[in-house]
């Protein structure tokens, strides 16, 4: 079962696309592409790996999205500051998305 082919974060709409390439290099099971707004998975991967692996890559989407930046922060701050600079974003890509949600949780979009 495939997600849905594309999701709204913040005001954009992004792509969520097989590439057959990640299969082959067999490197990495998903990639996000933030200039793109794009997320690419290797489309040999079971269902249940596959929801883990755009799970994963959501959250590359949401730091890049809400420009997170922790290269200045004290070890012990950077959860707390990925968490509050990433929260209203996730709420709008859970709220914007049902079809995605739906997915995720086992459901066919």
């Amino acid at each position: 079962m495939k997600p849905p082919r594309t999701f709204r974060l913040l005001s954009d709409t992004w792509a969520i696309r097989p590439d057959v390439d990640l299969d082959v290099i067999g490197e990495a099971d998903g990639m996000t592409l933030l200039s793109r707004h794009e997320i690419r998975y290797n489309p040999a991967l079971g269902v249940g790996r596959l929801r883990q692996v755009i799970i994963h890559e959501l959250e590359h989407a949401l730091w890049g999205a809400c420009g997170v930046e922790v290269s200045n922060v004290a070890p012990g701050q950077v959860e707390e500051l990925v968490c509050a600079s990433t929260a209203a974003a996730r709420g709008a890509l859970l709220r914007d998305n049902p079809r995605l949600v739906a997915w995720l949780c086992g459901g066919t979009p």
